[in-house]
């Protein structure tokens, strides 16, 4: 199923997010305080391993790249703002992704978020999330009963899942 795929990139989709956040938040700085740009490139070229140039060339970040363009009198500003923009697009994507699963798990049980956070997002074997569930809930379930709890909790996130997908 192609939701259950969203749960279980959930972190990974979260944390690219902050990544470019992050770089979003340096690029208008450099963009918008000649101070802040050289400290912006140096801080851009600490991180930013997620976002690198072509394979073979050294690794940079967007930031670094945006901020050596700059600094050798190129069209630093223009490109500066077609970065952003790139960024901020690609932001927009990322945020709905991350609301439309937090939209699903919001429609579940106490019982179904635990199962489901614990399965898809955060990855546990089966077996952990039995345990985890019994540690956890005060009445603990067998695991055939804690599968019908998850399919119940899959169903329904489905139809969330469907109706943003394809809105009525």
């Amino acid at each position: 199923m192609e939701f259950e795929q969203e749960l279980r990139r959930y972190r990974e989709t979260k944390g690219t997010a902050a990544l470019i956040e992050n770089e979003l938040e340096l690029l208008n700085g450099l963009k918008a305080d000649r101070a802040f740009r050289d400290e912006g490139i140096e801080a851009g070229s600490l991180g930013g391993a997620e976002h690198t140039v072509a394979k073979g060339a050294a690794q940079q970040s967007r930031v670094e790249r945006c901020g050596m363009r700059q600094a050798a009198g190129g069209d630093g500003d223009g490109k500066i703002d077609r970065e952003i923009r790139s960024l901020e697009h690609r932001m927009r994507h990322l945020r709905y992704r991350i609301q439309r699963v937090e939209a699903m798990l919001s429609a579940l049980t106490q019982r179904e978020r635990l199962v489901v956070q614990k399965f898809y997002i955060e990855g546990h074997p089966w077996s952990d999330v039995v345990a985890l569930y019994k540690q956890e809930m005060p009445s603990p379930r067998e695991a055939d009963a804690l599968k019908a709890t998850r399919n119940a909790a899959m169903a329904k996130m489905q139809q969330i899942y469907m109706r943003c997908k394809h809105p009525a």
